[in-house]
């Protein structure tokens, strides 16, 4: 690699470190957590065995997988959008400015191993949080283990429950760990192209993450309007939801007086996951691949935020779709089963063409004002 190479890679190094801090203090953050809530577990149900009358109940099964899995449902959604959107903007800090992008561009590197150098920035961070994910949470597991496993031999959850059965769970954490790992690429990969495409941070993270919303938005309406209930708004969901789901079940006891609370953790569709997530990373992959062979990254002028008329109306086409298809679906337009008039059947269909097609003009509508009045400018 070359010295202008080296010191590029070592600057896009240095705009992330940030966010790969702040990364691994939320991954050390959901452990302790985790560790807080069950430091004393063990503890309470040796107290509970002493004196069962004022313990009505007890947690069996798994235990330490369902607390981890009960600290992310709670805002690790919410993390992960301010941490893509944190990373993205260290990756192309400031890089849209026409003053730093002609910079930029006359360094003696080609343009595709700038852009792959920005990607493995990125994808390092990724890595790097999966990573220290699986390790505190093994850690913390390994701290909690004999604990959790005195109660687990006390009552093991596959005597005392009809189907419970325990999870390996350093296997479960590395499995999210790595599910962690597909999800944030994909999203970042999704989000990178476009920030090439579009130049305007905020419009172009607002496109992205519009773009990541696709496939749960319509996949969701689809089920409800569907009379085959699917389950692929749950694999959409992976993005945010890429950890093991939670099942509860109580089972009352004859012989004794208390209840058991019995906690087990699964993967639902885990496969079908991580095939869409590899998808939208091939996708992802194609697509900034004909970004820069196509130039659509260099900024053209200041006037244009969209160097592709073709990106920029598959970006309008695509939001006005939505939009016509939110409103067709809040007013109530929705197909169903017994429905007999025109309007019944397809009038969910009429009104998402009807809306969509008023935003479309919409749009068009307010570029060509502002395309005009730079042009009298």
């Amino acid at each position: 690699m070359s010295k202008p190479a080296v010191t590029y890679m070592k600057r896009e190094w240095k705009k992330v470190l940030p966010v790969f801090i702040l990364s691994v203090c939320y991954a050390a953050f959901v452990f302790i957590l985790v560790f807080i809530t069950l430091k004393g577990a063990n503890g309470q149900f040796r107290l509970g065995m002493a004196y069962p009358d004022e313990y009505m109940s007890f947690e069996i099964g798994d235990i330490f997988l369902t607390n981890m899995s009960g600290v992310l449902e709670g805002f690790h959604g919410f993390v992960i959008i301010i941490f893509e959107a944190m990373l993205i903007r260290k990756v192309f800090y400031q890089e849209n400015r026409a003053g730093v992008s002609d910079f930029l561009r006359i360094l003696p590197i080609r343009e595709r191993n700038k852009m792959a150098m920005k990607v493995f920035a990125g994808e390092s961070v990724i890595f790097g949080f999966s990573l220290f994910f699986g390790i505190f949470g093994s850690i913390t597991n390994a701290l909690l283990n004999t604990g959790l496993t005195e109660i687990a031999e006390v009552m093991p959850i596959d005597k005392v429950t009809s189907d419970g059965v325990v999870a390996d769970t350093y296997q479960m954490i590395w499995q999210t760990s790595g599910m962690m790992f597909l999800a944030l690429s994909a999203m970042f990969l999704v989000l990178f192209v476009m920030q090439c495409c579009v130049h305007n941070m905020p419009v172009a993270m607002f496109t992205g993450f519009g773009i990541l919303l696709v496939p749960f938005y319509y996949t969701s309406i689809y089920d409800y309007i569907s009379v085959k209930q699917t389950h692929m708004y749950v694999v959409a969901a992976s993005f945010l939801s890429h950890y093991p789901m939670i099942n509860y079940n109580e089972e009352g006891m004859d012989y004794l007086d208390f209840g058991i609370e019995a906690y087990t953790v699964e993967w639902r569709y885990m496969g079908e996951m991580i095939l869409f997530l590899s998808v939208v990373i091939l996708l992802a992959v194609a697509m900034l691949a004909l970004v820069l062979r196509l130039r659509w990254n260099i900024k053209e002028s200041n006037n244009r935020m969209v160097n592709s008329p073709a990106v920029a109306e598959f970006i309008i086409t695509g939001l006005s779709i939505s939009v016509g298809t939110a409103v067709a679906y809040i007013t109530g337009n929705v197909p169903y089963a017994g429905a007999e008039t025109a309007m019944e059947k397809y009038g969910f269909y009429i009104v998402t063409f009807i809306v969509g097609s008023i935003v479309w003009a919409l749009i068009h509508g307010i570029g060509m004002a502002v395309m005009k009045r730079h042009q009298g400018a």
